[in-house]
């Protein structure tokens, strides 16, 4: 490898754990404060945002829009850090879209969920473009999970899109 190549397969790395990062600082970061939010709203308050969410709930909270958006942000640019990563070092690169996708599939509450884990569950289907860098291990792995959460047939819509294209991957 010539100096010029391995100074962009570095890029190339750096970015990708740079991205993963990125990521996994935003669900955290998302988490944290919808958490606060949540807590600091009075009981009446709850009830009065959870009936205007029923309206438009885009013009009420700009929190949980921000982590839709970022979260796609940064998955584009991982899905393109990665083509150029499977080139040189596939192991690396299904490492790296391993810890992403195990980021975006969160084991579910099974009661009172709060705005903020609707918003995390809507944003698993944005881990599709993700899965084809996955070993088979790993997508046996996030198919037993996904099981483990929930039968297929209790899976929301998006989660079954998710399931099939795993069970694909797989054959």
């Amino acid at each position: 490898m010539t100096q010029e190549m391995e100074n962009k397969w570095e890029n190339t790395v750096k970015q990708a754990e740079d991205l993963l990062y990125r990521l996994e600082r935003h669900y955290t970061e998302y988490s944290e404060k919808s958490d606060k939010q949540e807590k600091s709203m009075s009981a009446f308050t709850k009830l009065f945002s959870k009936w205007l969410s029923n309206t438009d709930s885009a013009s009420l909270n700009p929190i949980h829009d921000d982590f839709i958006a970022g979260t796609e942000r940064i998955v584009t640019e991982l899905v393109t850090a990665l083509n150029e990563l499977e080139k040189e070092d596939p192991k690396l690169c299904s490492v790296i879209a391993s810890k992403a996708v195990g980021c975006m599939l969160k084991p579910e509450k099974k009661y009172e969920k709060t705005t903020a884990d609707w918003f995390i569950t809507a944003a698993e289907q944005m881990c599709l473009p993700l899965l084809p860098f996955l070993s088979k291990e790993d997508l046996a792995y996030f198919r037993d999970f996904m099981l483990s959460r929930s039968p297929r047939r209790l899976m929301l819509p998006k989660q079954k899109e998710i399931f099939d294209k795993i069970e694909a991957l797989l054959k």
